[in-house]
């Protein structure tokens, strides 16, 4: 019995190994790939006209889970897909809105500070993204006052939202490096809309949206060199900096080969 223990451990930490050392195979060799959960408030943006209490609890009691995928082209560019869950409930005195749903976006992203520091920073970057996606309304209830109050007499009916619309996601990120693998960050994103029936209701002058603000780990896909693309040191050049410094290089160059000509002729 014993005997079948050991074994059984044997093949349970060969097992596990096996899968650590697959992530730094494959399509996770080049240490591009990274992950992020996040996980904050919301604060919707219809037609209503919260007083800053109203907006303070609505804001609490609206959560948003999401996680995102990221593969980096260069350490200041990447591009991903975010996917989530939003869950609104706010009010004002006269209107009350309750709302469930999912979303999902690709979208770029890049360091703003690796971009006006002309190099990336050791520890902290600040991501900007733009994305296109659908938001899925999935339950949307809404009522009216029966009476100006504080949104407890308010009767909600469950209405039907559009299956879908779409969604514009325009991000930032103020991330901070704590491993090789690990990261923290707060994120703030506006969710734009092209649709005023996020609520159930088409009131003609204005689009839904919503913000978030967020809390997120981030967890790099390391490969075997430990060293993420992410992360890489990388000093940015225009096109017209580079072709004026491969032809000071020609011009030292053709000085040597000048100079060299010039012993030779002496030496004769």
């Amino acid at each position: 019995m014993k005997k079948f223990y050991v074994v059984l451990m044997l093949v349970a930490l060969t097992s596990t190994l096996s899968a650590q050392k697959s992530l730094t195979e494959g399509a996770f060799e080049n240490g591009r790939w990274s992950v992020a959960g996040e996980l904050g408030f919301s604060r919707w943006n219809g037609d209503f006209h919260p007083t800053t209490d109203q907006f303070l609890n609505g804001f609490v009691r609206s959560p948003l889970i999401g996680l995102s995928a990221e593969y980096n082209i260069s350490p200041l560019l990447g591009m991903g897909v975010m996917m989530g869950g939003y869950f609104l409930n706010q009010n004002d005195d006269n209107e009350r809105y309750v709302a469930r749903g999912v979303y999902v976006a690709p979208y770029l992203s890049t360091d703003i500070f690796g971009l006006l520091n002309a190099e990336k920073l050791k520890y902290w970057s600040l991501w900007g993204s733009a994305g296109v996606g659908i938001i899925n309304p999935i339950r949307t209830r809404y009522g009216r006052a029966t009476a100006p109050g504080n949104g407890s007499d308010i009767p909600v009916a469950t209405i039907a939202a559009p299956p879908a619309m779409l969604m514009l996601p325009f991000s930032l990120t103020l991330e901070r490096k704590i491993s090789p693998t690990l990261s923290l960050g707060l994120s703030a994103r506006f969710n734009a809309s092209n649709s005023d029936e996020l609520d159930g209701l088409v009131r003609g002058d204005f689009n839904d949206h919503f913000q978030n603000l967020a809390l997120q780990v981030r967890y790099r896909i390391l490969p075997e060199s430990q060293d993420h693309f992410r992360d890489k040191k990388f000093i940015y050049q225009s096109p017209y900096i580079r072709a004026i410094q491969k032809n000071m290089e020609r011009i030292e160059e053709l000085e040597r080969k000048v100079e060299k000509l010039e012993k030779l002729m002496i030496n004769d």
